[in-house]
């Protein structure tokens, strides 16, 4: 077992994140989007997207960080400025590396940044994930996530995709608990 570090993302960890990103991209959609599609994302778009992000004070980004600096996987959250508005926080990139899913690492970012909003006062935050994406889905109602009745469509490599909400109230994150197949350190920040 590996032991690994939450922190707050800093500019320098946005090419490893993109990394990260393309890489849970790639396994998760390569079941049903085209080969050239998965193959086509640019790492230095998406590391100049991270880099802006982890130096933006509005947005909670935070990595899980693993042996030799390497980054595990990573979540996100900026205030909701779109529909529905009950929802004051907005999730975003969240991804781990596909070698180290299904060992607890997904589950404990998103814990810490449920507890990091609601220490900075939010309220309810809302993610949107792939309708078929079974892991997230998974990982959103074990940390009791509810499924929304908001959904939305967006279309990637022209192919129609689905998605579904959850919604988590932020206040009742705080008495989550997740089993740890880690040894766990808290990030000194």
């Amino acid at each position: 077992m590996r032991p690994f570090v939450l922190r707050r993302a800093r500019p320098e960890d946005a090419p490893q994140m993109a990394g990260v990103q393309i890489a849970a991209w790639r396994e998760s959609l390569s079941a049903w989007a085209p080969a050239w599609f998965v193959k086509g994302f640019d790492a230095d778009i998406q590391a100049m997207k991270y880099a802006g992000r982890a130096g933006e004070p509005t947005h909670t980004l935070l990595v899980a960080v693993g042996g030799q600096g390497k980054i595990l996987g990573f979540i996100g959250a900026r205030p909701n400025d779109a529909a529905p508005h009950e929802f004051d926080q907005l999730i975003y990139g969240f991804y781990v590396e596909p070698a180290f899913g299904r060992l607890g690492i997904g589950g404990t970012l998103l814990k810490h940044l449920l507890r990091e909003l609601a220490k900075n006062e939010g309220r309810r935050a809302l993610v949107f994930t792939f309708r078929d994406n079974l892991p997230a889905r998974g990982c959103y109602e074990k940390a009791g996530g509810l499924l929304l009745p908001y959904t939305e469509s967006s279309s990637l490599a022209d192919i129609g995709v689905a998605h579904v909400s959850y919604g988590f109230e932020l206040e009742r994150s705080l008495a989550f608990s997740f089993p740890l197949p880690f040894r766990h350190k808290k990030a000194t920040s």
